[in-house]
């Protein structure tokens, strides 16, 4: 084993966190393909795990406090430092000041770099949310972790804008913020079946909100499941959602990822109601993608943002033209799909955040 890094997450399974797969499945891509080790270190005291997890060292911070951060880091201010940063992941109103003041005092006579992830910047809602009035706090840690991040990542452009403005003339002149979509967090398939073996079934997939939502704006997804001739709906996730009229629909309830990705691959169709800006950012996208379905997105948004040669890998429900369209190439828009995700594998990905860290 060569290099190794330290990755600060908010928890890691068994606790169900998207941002804990994100960096134990990107530490493993890492390790396979690069021979770069990563040592976790969990900002959440109250995560029940070992001190070892499918090889890699874990360290638990004992308290939400700059000392047992900087306690946790300090034999380790020669390898870099990989931030995954959600803020309500690390403190109960989304303002970890402990971990920003932590890691500034590590950055201060640490030799090697820190990259951020900003899997969420920070919050936004009305003003009798509590988000309306801690907002000003986050956006100040938000800002004081980019000031000494070497290189800040996120998901997609909507975010990137939101961090640029954080302090658009701190950095003005580097390359300094990457835009990297997310990867799968339930399997990587090297090959798949034809388009035309799949089962004539579309997929729902994830939270029982997520999954609510399809079914309430079923109007929207019925006519192209009728143009495909979908016969039937797996829905896999927790809690059983109320599909009112919706026929055929078999509720699998909570899988583990071997077991959700043999259904993918068995589907042609992946159903999915979110704002197209944030596409790049959910992983139920990024799972359909990478085992080939075509996935029919519903925006939410009668004005719909422009989303790139979105006609080549997926369709857009909101499309006018779309809903009339009787020509729809399901079988090459699988294929273009698959292929567009293998830009942003977590092998691929693996080969970036390489880089970042050397």
């Amino acid at each position: 084993m060569g290099k190794t890094i330290l990755q600060i997450v908010p928890t890691l399974p068994p606790a169900i966190s998207g941002v804990g797969d994100y960096a134990l499945i990107l530490a493993r891509a890492m390790r396979q393909h690069h021979g770069i080790n990563s040592i976790f270190i969990v900002g959440n005291p109250e995560w029940h795990g070992g001190s070892e997890i499918e090889g890699f060292e874990v360290r638990t911070v004992a308290s939400r406090t700059d000392t047992s951060l900087i306690g946790s880091l300090d034999s380790s201010t020669s390898m870099p430092v990989l931030l995954h940063y959600v803020g309500y992941g690390y403190a109960r109103r989304g303002a970890p000041f402990w971990l920003s003041e932590g890691l500034k005092q590590w950055h201060k006579k640490a030799r090697d770099p820190l990259v951020t992830m900003f899997h969420e910047v920070y919050a936004s809602g009305p003003m009798w949310k509590s988000e309306f009035w801690y907002r000003p706090a986050q956006i100040v840690v938000a800002q004081d972790l980019l000031r000494i991040s070497e290189i800040c990542v996120t998901s997609n452009e909507f975010y990137g804008e939101v961090i640029r403005n954080l302090d658009p003339f701190y950095r003005s002149t580097r390359d300094w913020l990457k835009i990297l979509p997310v990867f799968s967090n339930v399997g990587e398939p090297d090959c798949l079946p034809s388009f035309e073996e799949r089962k004539p079934q579309a997929v729902v997939f994830g939270g029982l909100g997520r999954r609510q939502e399809v079914y309430n704006h079923w109007s929207e997804f019925l006519p192209f499941c009728e143009k495909l001739g979908i016969q039937s709906i797996v829905d896999i996730g927790p809690g059983k959602p109320a599909c009112g009229e919706i026929l055929n629909v078999n509720n699998y309830g909570i899988l583990d990822p071997m077991n959700i990705s043999s259904l993918l691959k068995d589907s042609k169709m992946g159903l999915l109601l979110i704002p197209l800006y944030l596409l790049n950012k959910s992983t139920i996208f990024a799972s359909f993608l990478a085992h080939g379905l075509v996935s029919i997105i519903s925006s939410k948004k009668k004005v719909i943002l422009e989303y790139k040669d979105q006609e080549n890998y997926f369709i857009c429900a909101d499309t006018l033209a779309t809903r009339k369209s009787e020509l729809i190439n399901a079988s090459l828009i699988s294929e273009r799909a698959f292929k567009l995700y293998q830009t942003h594998s977590s092998k691929s990905l693996s080969l970036e955040y390489s880089f970042f860290l050397s």
